[in-house]
């Protein structure tokens, strides 16, 4: 959320394929953080910011018929989109959607796992949120957060100046919005 309580990219029809085309080019990392986080048959895991439920269909796949993964969704038609999209899979017996705010967001038991992508940068005040958000963690639990930084300055290599300009356009409507565009190098001190 930015400082209006939407997200910065809205919820369009552009921004889902925008985020599918993303999740196609990040999702191999993902997996492999969460296979080293643990997450395994039989994990539990809760995805925050799930969006369109990309991180959370992943997980939904490696913690297998036996595992259990939650992924927590501020927008409405996202959770029903990412719930079609369980369906289909023939993922709904080991993940489903809630349509909750991170801020509010409570549930009846703790997870092995609590994993984000790209969803702090967004948040009024992630450090409290993902306080408050680890107490829903068994003890053991591991914190999986992928975050970016739209603030390098040579974001390309070899170099391609023409990616390295519109890279550069980032940064400025993210902080008119009240997003923090450089929020990877911040994780760690989160």
């Amino acid at each position: 959320m930015t400082r209006g309580g939407t997200y910065l990219l809205g919820h369009s029809e552009s921004e889902r394929r925008r985020l599918a085309l993303q999740d196609a080019a990040v999702s191999p990392f993902t997996e492999r953080a969460l296979r080293a986080a643990g997450v395994r048959p039989g994990a539990s895991v809760l995805d925050i910011g799930s969006g369109p439920g990309d991180v959370a269909l992943l997980a939904a796949r490696l913690v297998g018929p036996t595992g259990r993964v939650v992924g927590v969704e501020r927008d409405p038609g996202s959770v029903r989109d990412a719930r079609a999209r369980a369906r289909e899979a023939g993922l709904t017996g080991s993940v489903r959607y809630e349509a909750a705010d991170l801020g509010d967001f409570t549930w009846p038991e703790t997870f092995d796992v609590l994993v984000g992508r790209y969803i702090l940068m967004y948040l009024p005040d992630p450090a409290s949120v993902l306080r408050r958000l680890a107490s829903l963690l068994k003890p053991g639990g591991v914190v999986v957060l992928h975050e970016m930084d739209f603030t390098n300055t040579s974001p390309s290599e070899p170099p391609l100046p023409e990616w390295d300009r519109y890279y550069a356009l980032w940064p400025a409507p993210f902080r008119a919005a009240g997003a923090v565009p450089d929020f990877g190098p911040r994780l760690t001190r989160t």
